[in-house]
């Protein structure tokens, strides 16, 4: 198949980045890994032109570039690294409409890349909902970029989208924003000069993550230390101030941009929903009933394929006792490849169901909501909220709990995890 642009989906978790990926891709993709790395990799095909046809890459979603999870650090990788098979040609940054602002800080961190860019707009109906309005064309403006209006949930938006996506090497990457240079000047123009590159921001992020990086030599690692070290780079305080930068430049961008109509309903239904789940007591009734259910579910529809799985094992053992000679060989083959794969095999469905369930609750945000519920107690144990799930998923499936543990940001919480 034909790729003539690769295209990356980035933006914060829970802006609706996968379901666009989804409509996107529709059934034309397939999930990997990422090389040297657990994270699943999902690569998708689109047309978004007459004669055009797009490679979508979903990356995993990310506050920030400044990784704090295994999973965030791939965004930044694919990004800077130009020889990486995943770096993209263009980008598609999802923002929710709800929360502009926060989602900005990431966009104008992916737009100093360099990479041309679309701006996709998600859940711009529910930030009407609420009382937000957004004037789309003066945003466009001030940003130099295209924005589109899209609700990945209603499938609305795609079309356009796809057209600004088969012009997107005609749109700026971004008005004159954060003047990133004068945080480090020294340091970063040292580090373009290392680098061999015109990137004031890519110099400087790979001043603050270089070490936690897998792009350069032992000899450019250690002249990127001895540029911090004569110049004072201090990276906590480099990384509050572009913080700060940014977040003023936003202020000026976002003025009179959004506004407040004063048609929020006082109390909407997610907020409703949040004041049960969250809840001291109901919150833990709740979930413990929905954990009982789940492996409840588990075990019972699992059992019926479990049962197909075994039966189709033995009959084949079976049949090859009797139509093969006997014999070493065949004692190999039928008792012990035959029967191996056979004991690996009856897992899948449960597993399968475990991770069904698993996919379900991250999406529909439940997955958050018990992690800020129970991170006080786990606290006590030295540990997070996001260790609740793995440990308790293991009770029924010890290896989606290990690959879902791998989104804890702390090394000593996943390792106790």
């Amino acid at each position: 198949m034909a790729k003539d642009i690769k295209i990356a989906l980035v933006g914060n978790p829970n802006t609706g980045k996968s379901t666009l990926f989804n409509l996107l891709t529709g059934l034309n993709q397939k999930i990997g890994n990422f090389p040297g790395i657990t994270v699943d990799k999902k690569v998708g095909y689109s047309k978004i032109g007459d004669n055009i046809q797009a490679e979508i890459i979903d990356l995993p979603g990310t506050y920030s570039l400044y990784p704090k999870s295994k999973d965030e650090s791939i965004v930044f990788q694919v990004l800077a690294d130009t020889s990486n098979p995943s770096h993209p040609d263009a980008i598609v940054l999802v923002v929710d409409a709800t929360n502009l602002r926060r989602n900005l800080l990431l966009y104008t961190q992916v737009a100093d890349m360099g990479i041309p860019m679309v701006l996709a707009m998600n859940m711009t109906d529910m930030a009407k909902n609420e009382g937000i309005d957004i004037d789309i064309n003066k945003l466009a403006l001030r940003l130099g970029v295209q924005v589109v209006s899209i609700s990945a949930r209603k499938n609305q938006g795609i079309k356009e989208l796809k057209q600004a996506l088969a012009n997107v090497g005609t749109i700026a990457t971004q008005a004159e924003g954060a003047d990133m240079h004068t945080l480090a000047s020294e340091a970063i123009d040292l580090t373009k000069k290392a680098l061999g590159t015109s990137n004031n921001y890519l110099a400087l992020q790979v001043l603050h993550q270089h070490e936690h990086l897998n792009l350069y030599t032992e000899a450019q690692h250690q002249e990127f230390d001895k540029i911090k070290a004569d110049c004072n780079f201090e990276s906590s305080k480099q990384q509050a101030a572009e913080t700060i930068s940014r977040y003023r430049y936003l202020s000026t961008v976002l003025t009179g941009v959004v506004t407040d109509t004063g048609a929020k309903k006082k109390f909407a239904f997610s907020d409703k929903l949040d004041s049960v789940l969250t809840n001291k007591f109901w919150g833990f009734i709740i979930f413990i009933a929905l954990l009982f259910f789940i492996f409840n579910s588990i075990f019972s529809w699992s059992s019926y394929p479990m049962d197909m799985i075994e039966y189709s094992f033995v009959w084949l053992a079976e049949t090859g006792h009797q139509h093969l000679p006997a014999g070493l060989l065949t004692d190999l083959l039928l008792d012990g490849i035959v029967a191996g794969l056979g004991g690996i095999i009856i897992f899948i469905p449960q597993i399968a169901i475990l991770f069904a369930f698993i996919s379900v609750l991250e999406d529909t945000g439940y997955m958050a909501r018990v992690t800020f519920m129970m991170d006080k107690v786990m606290r006590k144990f030295g540990l997070s909220g996001k260790s609740v799930v793995p440990m308790i998923g293991s009770l029924a499936c010890a290896v989606p709990s290990i690959m879902s543990a791998r989104n804890i940001e702390s090394w000593k919480d996943r390792i106790i995890t």
